[in-house]
């Protein structure tokens, strides 16, 4: 490993507590799709792809990733579009970029809507798959004794889940090879107007935990690009060291007084399995991603939510 993929390494592990576990699209993928349908104006482009990013912002700290009020602003339920209001608080123009890139996220009708539905979301789909593989090879028996205790289903598709969307991100290079530094630029020049803009439209949400946990995000997401700059073999040992602090983080955070350090070695070992197993099962990612952008276009235009918004108008009242 050479220099510069020491440095990205050690830089991950010193920022382990900022690293998110994401529940749908991956990063760099909603950063793809929010490139393909919103403006071609690079300042504008840029606040969009940092938007679609953005709503997983509070996934790095789990107590906050499962905040149902927090869950109503970013994601959304049907019936409660919450993730709206980041849109309808946004005045400027680079605001508006900000805002019509978040809402594209939306788990209603937006981008994780197409990875989360129960019978043809893809990522849930995959999931399942991934799963089914893993214990068809016997990955999870081993697993399980070496850990000492049985692993409920859910769980066990949770992690997969989070290793489909991450080998997700770095098939997506194939098809954007700049993905990475088109990451590393939406996040290191998004307006800085963006925490207050979060914090302003979150109403009952404490603003300074909304700033706080933007800004451990965004840092979070220079980073990531970084990895995903680098070639296969690089970024998969990477972010797969990534997704087993992802997953020890959650069995601490389930399993309160769990005994942690004696899980690392088998749970990095999985990761890295895990991930070098689901690359095969992704062979059609990117016409899946392809066909969500289409749809997500489409549902944007519907709710009147368009990248062209004039300065200082707000949006259409949903």
């Amino acid at each position: 490993m050479n220099r510069r993929n020491v440095l990205l390494l050690a830089l991950l592990v010193l920022l382990a507590p900022v690293s998110p576990p994401a529940f749908g699209w991956g990063s760099a993928t909603h950063a793809y799709i929010a490139d393909h349908i919103g403006s071609k104006v690079e300042s504008f482009n840029i606040e969009e792809m940092y938007g679609a990013m953005a709503p997983d912002l509070f996934q790095a700290d789990l107590s906050l990733a499962f905040d149902p009020l927090l869950a109503y602003y970013t994601h959304g339920a049907p019936g409660q579009e919450g993730f709206l209001a980041v849109w309808d608080e946004a005045r400027p123009r680079t605001e508006k970029a900000c805002g019509f890139g978040w809402v594209s996220h939306n788990n209603v009708w937006g981008d994780d809507s197409t990875a989360h539905d129960p019978i043809h979301g893809y990522v849930i789909q995959k999931a399942a798959a991934l799963d089914a593989a893993l214990d068809a090879a016997g990955v999870w028996a081993q697993i399980e004794q070496q850990i000492g205790f049985p692993l409920p289903l859910e769980d066990r598709l949770l992690f997969c889940h989070i290793v489909v969307e991450t080998d997700g991100d770095i098939v997506l290079r194939h098809a954007d090879p700049q993905l990475g530094e088109r990451v590393i630029g939406a996040a290191l020049l998004r307006s800085p107007a963006v925490p207050r803009l979060l914090a302003d439209a979150m109403e009952g949400a404490d603003p300074d935990v909304v700033k706080t946990m933007e800004g451990r995000f965004r840092q979070y997401m220079l980073l990531y690009g970084g990895i995903l700059a680098q070639d296969d073999e690089t970024a998969t040992r990477m972010l797969a060291a990534d997704v087993a602090r992802q997953a020890l983080g959650y069995l601490a955070f389930v399993h309160p007084g769990l005994p942690i350090d004696p899980l690392r070695g088998p749970v990095e070992m999985l990761s890295l399995v895990a991930m070098q197993a689901a690359f095969p099962l992704l062979d059609d990612y990117v016409p899946a991603v392809d066909e969500t952008i289409q749809f997500v276009s489409s549902q944007l235009a519907d709710h009147h939510i368009a990248d062209g918004q004039p300065e200082g108008l707000g949006s259409a009242k949903h």
